[in-house]
């Protein structure tokens, strides 16, 4: 019963990673998007405030963010590498799954992107 507890455990993780991965991925396509089409349209001050607006659960704002000067940054993060990394010094065990996290498809990716001047889109680092 052990053996059988233990594959479920290591079945579950997987199919984790593996939708973890997924949706960062869908996100970063659409945040890419967002990002082209506003670079594409020479973009407006609206613009920027709808980007800030649908991504602001994962941005955040140097100082105040106004028409004449804005640094606001989007970080798109895969959930299980920040889960572990924010507290490896605390639970120094964490650092043993480094190594079954990458061989069932974990990949520690993120993604950034900036608003840095009014209303046009800074750049996508990937």
């Amino acid at each position: 019963m052990t053996g059988f507890a233990l594959l479920a455990l290591i079945a579950g993780l997987a199919v984790f990673v593996q939708i973890q991965q997924h949706i960062l991925r869908w996100r970063a396509e659409r945040l890419l998007a967002d990002m082209r089409e506003m670079q594409s349209h020479k973009s407006a001050w609206a613009d920027a405030q709808k980007i800030m607006t649908r991504w602001g659960a994962w941005g955040s704002c140097e100082g105040s963010c106004t028409r004449e000067k804005c640094g606001y940054t989007i970080v798109l993060e895969d959930t299980l590498s920040t889960l572990v990394w924010a507290h490896i010094d605390r639970y120094p065990i964490l650092r043993s799954l480094y190594w079954p996290l990458t061989f069932l498809g974990e990949k520690g990716a993120f993604v950034e992107a900036s608003v840095n001047t009014p209303g046009r889109a800074g750049g996508l680092i990937v």
